[in-house]
């Protein structure tokens, strides 16, 4: 594999050389097969002999997350690498890329101790928990960050769960209050307690009823500012031109599907290719709240931008996903990069909005439907919802179109 990757014989000679040659070769062969470029293997393998050297690998052992850190540091200031150019901004961030793929390639990445200090198997045993009873992966995401923030903060006061009181929580919340969190994520940082609480009390492992006393802060139910961006500024964001780079192309395909089919984020990353039928002309989507499959009118606009990321932006790979990374190994996309490409190119039109997200769009096509006299039944409907309770939260942004709520069907959205 070495010398497939080098020309020169003193390279080849210095990469033979170095320990663990076997297990590098292992990993760059994996590269190469899913569509890593030389020039890009020739990278990875000169920095893989600076990872042997700083850890000291003789053989493999497991190294830890803050080893990984603490190394990456170091790098910064090596002088034994014989770098041609000094460190920059992102030196770290490369040395850290490539020394955790390489070691997760070889499940060398060591996972004790327990996250979250003294309460680490508690958190897993939740996430358990989430998990048996259905919620979505989603959720499941975000439920375990908060509550990894909650029980880090805990183990500077409490050694022991039982030791928690209804205190505790009101002075994280009101910690969190003071970073200047917003109310939502105050109302997801109360969610997650609640369940946690009540899942520890239900166990016994915690003493009282805490999750009774955790508040549900409320939000103005007739506030007047919008979650998401104007319709007429979403329109203007879909009319732009596409550049034909393939992160462009890729960014247009996601934002249609997220404005014009309300799909949420973590629908948008688990689309495949056979969930487009081409010949008539419809979409399937998985909704991942309910499990609901539905199937739509694949619309012209929607269709064209997809088949041009297709055809000029997605890497040919054997990966089944519609949307995948651009870069090898390739793979499915991350649901949290959706956030940045919509975000990002919202920002990028200078579209001012309380949100950006892919979510965002789901709130501007909800509203736009209301606005049009669709009735909220058949809005909850499109958005794949089972009930008309969490579609109202739309109504309260349009007042004067929720009067005029008439008999409207879902013709189209342009």
């Amino acid at each position: 594999m070495i010398d497939h990757i080098f020309v020169f014989e003193s390279t080849r000679l210095r990469q033979r050389s170095a320990p663990l040659l076997k297990e590098r070769e292992e990993y760059l062969h994996y590269l190469l097969q899913q569509g890593a470029k030389i020039s890009r293997l020739r990278t990875v393998a000169s920095m893989l002999l600076n990872i042997v050297r700083l850890f000291d690998l003789q053989s493999l052992r497991l190294i830890s997350k803050a080893e990984i850190r603490e190394t990456g540091l170091r790098w910064l200031n090596d002088t034994d690498s014989r770098r041609t150019r000094p460190p920059g901004a992102t030196s770290t961030y490369t040395f850290n890329y490539v020394a955790k793929k390489w070691l997760r390639f070889h499940n060398l990445i060591d996972q004790s101790p327990p996250p979250n200090g003294p309460f680490g198997c508690t958190s897993q045993e939740f996430d358990d928990f989430l998990k048996i009873h259905g919620y979505a992966q989603q959720t499941l995401t975000s439920c375990s960050n908060r509550l990894a923030q909650f029980l880090r903060w805990l183990a500077k006061r409490h050694t022991v769960l039982a030791e928690v009181t209804a205190n505790d929580v009101s002075d994280f919340l009101e910690a969190k209050r003071a970073d200047g969190c917003k109310p939502r994520t105050i109302i997801g940082f109360s969610f997650t307690l609640r369940t946690f609480f009540s899942y520890t009390e239900s166990r016994g492992m915690t003493k009282g009823a805490i999750s009774k006393s955790i508040p549900n802060p409320r939000i103005p139910r007739h506030t007047i500012v919008p979650q998401g961006p104007t319709w007429l500024d979403v329109r203007r964001v879909l009319d732009t031109e596409i550049i034909d780079r393939p992160a462009d192309l890729r960014a247009a395909a996601i934002f249609s599907l997220c404005a014009i089919y309300a799909a949420r984020r973590s629908e948008i990353v688990n689309l495949t290719l056979s969930d487009f039928d081409w010949i008539n002309e419809t979409l399937t989507l998985n909704r991942v709240k309910n499990g609901r499959v539905q199937r739509f009118p694949l619309k012209f606009e929607v269709g064209d931008l997809i088949l041009r990321y297709i055809k000029y932006g997605r890497p040919r790979c054997s990966c089944r996903n519609l949307f995948i990374t651009l870069r090898p190994p390739y793979r499915q996309l991350d649901p949290a990069s959706t956030w940045i490409i919509v975000s990002s190119r919202l920002k990028r039109m200078g579209v001012q909005a309380e949100s950006y997200g892919a979510h965002s769009l789901r709130h501007s096509c909800a509203t736009y439907l209301l606005s049009q006299g669709t009735p909220l039944r058949e809005i909850a409907d499109f958005l794949g919802h089972s009930g008309m309770k969490s579609v109202s939260i739309y109504a309260k942004y349009d007042l004067k179109s929720l009067g005029q709520v008439a008999e409207f069907g879902l013709f189209g959205l342009k």
